[in-house]
């Protein structure tokens, strides 16, 4: 019996959702024990004309980095999350913050603590791997953003007492599917 070949649709480039990416830095700051910093990891992209609207957020790469001096045990939360507009800016009450909520639907959450490295591997405490305060993420995880005053939220907070002010920097690229 002569095979049988099945005949496949071809795929054409022309029903693939277009994508862009939206870049931001900049740096963010927590005052004091207990307060939390959120951004707009969007703000950028918008400011320079582009539409949010019905985008999907399909891969983060993200650079984050501890620029004031920490101690060890100190401690710092993270998080990435669909939110409102209304949410931006430093410690707005009812704000979602990392350690405070960690059960909302973040795109990324992580806590980190501040150790003293091995001999010869940093000048003092750090918190991440290498003998350095900065870290680079890549993120995939697809969240769609159908509303007019949703935004993609950073999130930073000093749960505890540290010295203060805590600063860190960050780089973003957020790549979008478009509408």
């Amino acid at each position: 019996m002569p095979s049988r070949r099945v005949a496949h649709p071809m795929r054409s480039g022309a029903n693939r959702r277009r994508t862009t990416w939206a870049r931001s830095i900049g740096t963010m700051s927590n005052a004091s024990a207990a307060t939390w910093d959120t951004i707009d990891l969007l703000a950028a992209f918008k400011a320079a004309g582009g539409v949010q609207q019905g985008v999907t957020v399909a891969r983060i790469h993200l650079r984050i980095a501890c620029i004031t001096a920490v101690n060890p045990n100190d401690e710092f939360g993270i998080g990435i999350m669909r939110g409102q507009n209304t949410d931006v800016g430093a410690s707005v009450v009812g704000a979602p913050n990392p350690v405070a909520d960690p059960y909302e639907d973040w795109l990324f959450w992580s806590v980190f603590f501040a150790s003293t490295p091995a001999a010869g591997a940093g000048a003092g405490p750090q918190y991440f791997a290498g003998g350095a305060n900065n870290v680079t993420f890549d993120i995939r995880a697809k969240r769609k953003l159908p509303e007019l005053q949703e935004s993609l939220n950073l999130v930073t907070v000093q749960p505890q007492a540290v010295t203060y002010p805590v600063q860190f920097g960050y780089s973003s690229s957020v790549l979008l599917m478009l509408p």
